[in-house]
């Protein structure tokens, strides 16, 4: 098993910098350090990378150019560098993740190292799944990132539909976006 990780990790980066793997019910992810990031690989793609300035840095810039006066965030998918970059911003009071995996929200913490890990009380997991979540906060956000990967199977499907985008505009307050 170990030499297929490593196969599935060489198509991307250079086989020494792999450290381990995780499971979770949707999927297996491959972990390691590669120039002093630690990165995630779930199916053949990066889904975490920290820390990520750059694209997280300029996912966030558009984002709070459409709300400025954010301060209650909602990140939903990969998305770990981007609330460590949000979270840099003093204007911020809350910054909720989730993903489409909530495993990985709950399990993926025990694996990165510990200079990279958020820390910060602002910063809240949300575990679960997500349409469920966001019944629950109606009204909250004033700006909601949607960071997901193409919908290339069912799980991901869901969250491309009218009623998901209908469940995360009436997560929004006033003026969110």
């Amino acid at each position: 098993m170990r030499y297929v990780r490593i196969v599935k990790w060489t198509k991307l980066l250079p086989a020494d910098a792999l450290t381990g793997s995780f499971q979770t019910a949707q999927a297996e992810y491959l972990y390691g350090i590669y120039h002093g990031q630690w990165i995630a690989i779930r199916e053949g793609s990066v889904c975490e990378a920290l820390p990520d300035e750059s694209t997280a840095g300029q996912i966030a810039a558009i984002s709070l150019c459409q709300n400025p006066d954010a301060k209650r965030v909602l990140v939903i998918g990969s998305g770990l560098g981007l609330c460590y970059e949000l979270l840099r911003l003093p204007q911020i009071e809350t910054i909720s993740w989730a993903h489409c995996d909530n495993e990985y929200v709950q399990e993926v913490n025990k694996f990165i190292p510990p200079r990279l890990k958020i820390t910060d009380k602002r910063f809240h997991r949300l575990a679960g799944d997500v349409r469920s979540l966001l019944a629950k906060k109606r009204q909250y956000y004033d700006l909601v990132i949607l960071n997901l990967p193409d919908a290339t199977n069912s799980v991901l499907n869901r969250y491309y539909t009218r009623q998901f985008y209908r469940q995360v505009k009436e997560t929004l307050r006033t003026n969110g976006v």
